[in-house]
């Protein structure tokens, strides 16, 4: 009995050893699976992670491809700006219409473009103006019309011209430095002019050139002839010489009806002569 006993309590120890160990197995197990469940649930926010940053890392190259086409696109155009672009180089160049400077010095009135040469407007106008033409300048083109209202007298239709006179002088001086250009006629000098009727007056400025002979005297006098052959004087200068000033007929000599103008040089005293100078000189209509 007592070893029935003894047996028994064997027995319920060795079954209490072995729920003892399938306990342990069990919280060793259930260990295992939370680790195990632990490290999927991070494998997963990893994957997630990963798969956000590639995600991320795919836009970025796609931003990044727009960008570097943009950039060549860019800089396929400031190529072709650069291959086909426009060089200027702007020349402060004297220029002078019949003698007389019209230019300003510093304007860079003159432009080198790809190789040609191009002029401001306020250049061109004088210049085409000078020829007795209208400039006008709209958005969409530029209109160059004869101007029926002024004539300059050098521009004006030639009927008679002898040796002694010059339309362009080229630049003179008197005795006090003033600069003037335009007629000369030196001593004996005459020219006609074939206007038809179209003007009605006649001006200008008489100026007597340095070079002149000290001692000599000089005048001018200006006639019209009507269709008739009437001859009509219509201005005769002071007496000019080197020190007299000039003779200014500006405000306007009535040459109304006038076929044909005269404009005549005389002088007296013997020597080298005296050349007188008609600046601006115009035919006008009021």
């Amino acid at each position: 009995m007592d070893q029935m006993n003894e047996e028994n309590q064997k027995l319920q120890e060795k079954l209490e050893s072995v729920s003892n160990e399938l306990a342990s197995l069990k919280e060793q197990k259930a260990k295992e699976d939370e680790s195990a469940k632990a490290e999927k649930e991070s494998i997963k926010e990893e994957n997630e992670s990963v798969k956000a940053e590639n995600e991320a890392l795919k836009t970025e190259i796609e931003e990044g491809k727009i960008k570097i086409a943009e950039l060549q696109e860019n800089a396929e155009a400031l190529t072709n700006q650069l291959n086909n672009g426009t060089s200027a180089i702007f020349e402060d160049i004297p220029i002078y219409l019949e003698g007389t400077k019209v230019s300003t010095d510093g304007d860079s009135s003159v432009a080198l473009i790809n190789g040609s040469f191009y002029y401001s407007e306020a250049i061109v106008k004088e210049m085409v103006e000078s020829w007795n033409k209208i400039y006008n300048f709209s958005e969409s083109q530029i209109d160059v019309a004869t101007d029926t209202s002024h004539l300059e007298v050098s521009k004006a239709e030639i009927y008679e011209i002898d040796n002694s006179v010059s339309l362009s002088s080229g630049i003179r001086a008197d005795i006090g430095g003033n600069e003037f250009s335009g007629i000369l006629i030196s001593g004996n000098g005459r020219v006609s002019f074939l206007l038809n009727g179209q003007y009605k007056k006649i001006r200008g400025i008489v100026h007597v050139a340095k070079e002149s002979a000290n001692e000599n005297k000089g005048y001018i006098n200006i006639y019209k002839t009507d269709k008739d052959g009437n001859v009509t004087p219509v201005h005769e200068s002071k007496e000019l010489t080197k020190i007299s000033g000039v003779d200014d007929f500006s405000n306007g000599c009535d040459i109304e009806g006038a076929v044909i103008v005269t404009i005549e040089g005389t002088w007296r005293y013997s020597g080298e002569g005296i050349d007188m100078v008609i600046s601006d000189a115009y035919f006008y209509n009021d």
